[in-house]
């Protein structure tokens, strides 16, 4: 019962994971085109 439990807030953590991984990397790549219009 209990490794149940744990396996269902595992793959939420993981959700939530990949959620910030891409949200960070759409904030990076935003930045890098902001940086080269800049350098226009």
């Amino acid at each position: 019962m209990k490794m149940i439990k744990c396996n269902a807030e595992y793959k939420k953590r993981d959700k939530l994971n990949i959620a910030y991984l891409s949200a960070i990397s759409t904030i990076t790549t935003i930045k890098s085109r902001i940086k080269n219009e800049k350098n226009r």
